[in-house]
């Protein structure tokens, strides 16, 4: 047990073995009293249970992909209105409201069939009418996954839930931003219509303002920044490109083909170039920068060769108008982006977060309950939920980190929530294994995992549940946590262990080659690993808040009773 819990928590020191070794026991204490370190022992016994996993997955996805190819020969033709039969329901849901840009997929409605939300909503009516009667034993672990995650209470009827739904979806981000979108439309559009604007609007092309107006809005303020900054540079860069493009090709007079063509070719290279190896953040700014430098040689090859009406001129004239419409466009979108509150990306970060941790609750509770018996679709379950948390977290990561470049009164700052949303990750990773290799486990083996990690203490169940609760609180109100709280979990489980067999630690528990010579030696172990693993990540996760929040109630229980004394 000792060498086990040394080797999950990643220390380094070498297994040293002693005679008794050729019993069958590892050493239990170093020359300085120290338990040994089963580190390189328990890491290869997981990888080596990984690798044959790994290897089969990959055999089974590329299996599938060939099959498909077999079978799918025909392009399918995908048309929007083949999805709006489900408007309706998904107007009227009964799940909680979505949080701005939180991803939904790891509802309970994703991962329950139709007829499991059926019999649950029937369940649901059966215990209000006569909640005397036993509800019916749950079968499956998706509709057991939704019980967990059905929020009870006041049930608003359809109109309720249509009007409430379309009012959290008015006023969300998307929403915001939407009408900003409109907005804009409208007030750079309606000169092109009205007769006394609509020449001036055709002359000066402001068709470009309202592109660039449209193009330049971003949902937060960190990414309008971005962009703002990225789209000027570009424009600028751009214009640079076109007006060198054109003086060089046609000089003083007004250009011919082949010199247009020559200087052109090793500009498109450059500009290939940047479009392949920028980062993608950076592509909308290289196509703006691109179609700048389009428009300075196309509109002065048009305005020396078939002048018309409304032409901007040549050269240098076309790359200044072009540079005053840009800016008078992202003028207007930063007017309706900064005012009259800027959006702010950090606070949905924070709902994101919480919302990870939330379905790592619930996976914590679906492990709880599945421990000892499993589901028989227990796994299908987990690795659904896993692929949807990860998805969701792996794309906010790219926008955490931009959240750098927007004023933000939040405790929680881009690198600290950047450092959260790897912890998740990882709290997300290790719950995942926990529930897959956990309820793999032989009979002999499970009993010794829920006794060598007391996982099923009441005690420690509620621990965890109130760690990640706590956290979940503070990433959506930003309060500060409590300095009194089940903190470290780690070293909590492990005395929960020592205080169940005092004494008696080694017998019960110990690392031994009878062990290892087990056919689910290496599940054993995996397990155990992912169970630290998930332990430490979570005191990690409340070390990190606390840096940001700080506490409150100051006072310990022995400070308060050494002030009574």
């Amino acid at each position: 047990m000792w060498t086990l819990w040394r080797a999950s928590a990643g220390t380094t020191e070498c297994l040293q073995l002693e005679q008794q070794n050729l019993c069958g026991h590892t050493q239990h204490q170093t020359s300085q009293g120290l338990p040994p370190s089963a580190a390189g022992l328990v890491l290869t016994l997981v990888l080596e249970e990984k690798l044959p996993n790994f290897a089969k997955a990959l055999e089974a996805l590329l299996s599938r992909i060939v099959k498909l190819e077999e079978l799918r020969t025909v392009t399918r033709l995908w048309f929007p209105g083949s999805s709006l039969h489900k408007l309706p329901a998904w107007a009227t849901n009964d799940e909680p409201l979505s949080r701005g840009n939180i991803s939904t997929s790891t509802n309970a409605a994703s991962n329950v069939t139709t007829n499991e939300k059926r019999g649950l909503k029937s369940r649901r009516k059966h215990k209000k009418t006569d909640e005397s009667k036993a509800e019916p034993k749950v079968t499956t672990a998706a509709s057991q996954l939704a019980s967990i995650q059905a929020h009870e209470g006041r049930k608003r009827n359809k109109g309720g839930l249509a009007l409430a739904g379309l009012s959290e979806r008015v006023r969300s981000i998307e929403g915001l931003y939407a009408l900003r979108i409109v907005i804009l439309t409208i007030a750079l559009g309606v000169p092109a219509v009205i007769p006394s604007s609509a020449g001036f609007f055709y002359r000066e092309k402001g068709l470009w303002a309202l592109i660039m107006a449209q193009t330049g809005t971003a949902p937060y303020t960190s990414d309008f920044v971005v962009g703002l900054i990225l789209r000027c540079g570009a424009t600028v860069l751009g214009g640079v490109i076109g007006m060198v493009a054109w003086y060089v090709g046609a000089g003083d007079g007004p250009g011919n083909p082949y010199g247009i063509a020559a200087i052109m070719a090793p500009i498109l290279v450059v500009l290939m170039w940047l479009r392949l190896h920028l980062p993608p953040v950076a592509t909308q700014a290289v196509l703006i920068g691109t179609a700048t430098c389009y428009l300075v040689v196309s509109y002065s090859w048009v305005d020396t060769h078939s002048p018309s009406y409304g032409d901007p001129g040549v050269g240098y004239t076309v790359f200044w108008r072009r540079t005053l419409l840009v800016l008078v466009g992202f003028t207007a979108s930063a007017i309706l982006t900064l005012f009259p509150t800027p959006p702010s990306a950090n606070r949905q970060h924070r709902l994101l977060l919480a919302e990870g941790l939330a379905t790592s609750k619930n996976q914590y509770s679906l492990l709880t309950a599945n421990c000892r018996t499993p589901l028989p679709d227990l796994r299908k379950v987990v690795e659904r939920v896993a692929i949807d948390n990860a998805k969701m977290l792996q794309e906010a990561e790219p926008s955490i980190k931009m959240s750098r470049f927007a004023y933000s009164s939040s405790s929680f700052d881009a690198k600290s929530l950047a450092l959260i949303c790897r912890l998740c990750q990882t709290l997300d990773h290790s719950i995942t294994q926990l529930l897959i290799y956990a309820p793999m486990l032989p009979e002999d083996l499970t009993a010794r995992f829920i006794s060598a990690t007391s996982i099923l203490n009441e005690k420690l169940v509620a621990d965890v549940m109130a760690a990640l609760s706590l956290m979940q609180l503070t990433l959506e109100t930003r309060a500060p946590l409590p300095a009194t709280m089940p903190f470290p979990l780690h070293l909590r489980s492990l005395e929960s262990v020592q205080a169940r067999y005092a004494g008696d630690m080694d017998a019960a528990v110990s690392l031994n080659r009878d062990l290892l010579a087990q056919e689910g030696a290496r599940k054993y172990c995996s397990a155990m690993t992912a169970w630290v693993q998930f332990l430490r990540t979570i005191d990690e996760l409340v070390m990190v808040a606390k840096a940001a929040v700080g506490e409150t109630g100051l006072y310990t229980h022995s400070q308060v009773e050494n002030m009574a004394v």
